[in-house]
């Protein structure tokens, strides 16, 4: 679609030049690319990153059809120019109005007629760039959580005493990863994080660390065997009382198997 006006706001060479951007549309099928975009944008309105994302979209459409206009007119920057200014002031609404300012995309959309469009050795070398990066990034990721898929899995059971009182938590640990417990409120709160790591030997190191509000307060290493008799750790060097604490320790091998699941039986 044209305006009324376009015989006679835009000359012959405008006119050949605006028809040429839009079929570049066309070509690429923007229109289709445009109603996938505003059906997201409706799924997931709620994403303002999406809106965002949806503007630079339909934006880059424009300066990639320019490209295409300037690829086979590469002599026609200022008449192409001309049009798009006449194109936008046209819209630009009452004489009291905002006009267009310096930042507006116009100005980038046309800063960018006087490059060359890349040659397709470039475009591949890009493209090829961009592939490795997407691979190497997934392949990063997968590497990240690999180590995970065999961790073993603790539950750790306790008794603890301190001097806001007993309790006797439970906690699940993945193996080198931090599992806590807090007893308290206020500054003087007592935080426990604990840290298991396996043996050989059938046994696991435990690191706990032990801390008065912020204050770190005490670094035990204990090394515990799996299940049987719990294991105790007691502190008592703090006058005020402040850290001081009793742990009875119970530590159980909880890994889920990694056989297939057996279909239930009759």
């Amino acid at each position: 679609m044209v305006p009324a006006d376009f015989d006679t706001r835009y000359d012959e060479s405008e006119r050949q030049l605006i028809v040429a951007h839009e079929r570049a549309h066309l070509q690429r099928a923007d229109a289709a690319a445009n109603l996938l975009c505003a059906l997201l944008q409706c799924l997931f309105w709620f994403n303002p990153v999406l809106h965002f994302a949806s503007r630079a979209f339909r934006f880059d459409q424009e300066l990639a059809c320019d490209a295409t206009v300037m690829l086979y007119h590469p002599h026609s920057g200022k008449t192409y120019a001309d049009a798009m200014l006449k194109t936008q002031l046209a819209a630009s609404g009452s004489p009291a109005g905002c006009y267009w300012q310096l930042n507006h995309p116009l100005k980038e959309r046309i800063m960018n007629l006087k490059y060359a469009t890349p040659p397709v050795l470039n475009r591949i070398a890009g493209a090829f760039v961009v592939i490795a990066l997407t691979v190497g990034g997934a392949f990063s990721a997968w590497a990240a959580q690999a180590p995970q898929t065999g961790a073993k899995v603790y539950l750790l059971t306790m008794e603890l005493k301190d001097k806001f009182g007993t309790i006797t938590p439970a906690l699940q640990a993945r193996e080198g990863e931090e599992a806590a417990v807090v007893h308290g409120e206020g500054d003087k709160r007592l935080r426990y994080s604990f840290i298991v790591h396996s043996l050989p030997t059938g046994m696991v190191n435990v690191e706990l660390n032990t801390r008065v509000g912020e204050q770190l307060y005490s670094e035990p290493r204990l090394m515990l065997p799996l299940g049987g008799q719990p294991s105790t750790i007691e502190t008592r060097v703090n006058p005020a009382n402040d850290g001081d604490y009793k742990i009875s320790l119970t530590i159980t091998d909880v890994t889920p198997s990694q056989s297939p699941a057996q279909p239930a039986g009759k």
